[in-house]
């Protein structure tokens, strides 16, 4: 976790010194970036299930945050539409954009994957960049298989079941099919409990 914050946080950073005009976090959950990163000029978008947003608004409002940069769009991903509902919230393609999506694509089907980023490329400024984690499960074994099944198992219990599942290059040929070219990626270490690797990636528009 402590390498994809990072690597998230240092993305943000370059987009927003880069002049940035919208952060779209998509699948934005909890995540206090927006919050953390206010005061930079920039018009924050966050994309998320309407119950789950409902609930971090409520808790933002009462430790009393400003969020008067933020724009809330509530958003099932997987039965609505993505690009019609940025265009009626404000979102322009006039200007860059960085779209964030960190832990987010795993748990979407892998149809709308490929939704969510032709949607985001068709919104996407010269100069957008896409920012986006999966997990990716190469590793084999039967410990390695029973220790992922149970975590599966717990994911799916709490309402997180992964529902896409990535080999090695696979989220690469998804995202050029798409019309992202990967500008950078970083793998992380296989984690204890079920082997599984975070790929992220920092994708722009081909030049």
């Amino acid at each position: 976790m402590r390498i994809r914050t990072s690597f998230f946080d240092r993305e943000t950073v370059g987009a927003l010194q880069r002049g940035a005009t919208y952060m779209v976090n998509l699948g934005a959950g909890y995540d206090g970036r927006s919050l953390r990163f206010s005061g930079s000029g920039a018009e924050w978008i966050e994309v998320d299930h309407p119950l789950t947003q409902s609930d971090k608004r409520a808790r933002v409002a009462a430790l009393g945050c400003s969020t008067s940069h933020v724009t809330w769009l509530p958003l099932d991903l997987i039965s609505q539409d993505l690009d019609a509902a940025l265009e009626n919230s404000g979102h322009s393609t006039s200007g860059p954009s960085c779209f964030l999506a960190e832990g987010l694509l795993s748990y979407l089907p892998p149809n709308t994957c490929r939704e969510v980023l032709q949607s985001l490329r068709s919104r996407a400024h010269t100069q957008s960049v896409l920012v986006a984690s999966v997990v990716v499960t190469d590793q084999s074994g039967a410990r390695i298989m029973a220790q992922r099944k149970l975590v599966d198992g717990l994911l799916s219990g709490i309402g997180e079941a992964r529902l896409s599942e990535f080999r090695s290059g696979s989220f690469e040929e998804m995202l050029a099919a798409c019309g992202w070219k990967v500008q950078r990626k970083q793998l992380s270490e296989p984690h204890a409990a079920d082997g599984a690797l975070h790929l992220l990636v920092t994708a722009a528009t081909p030049r």
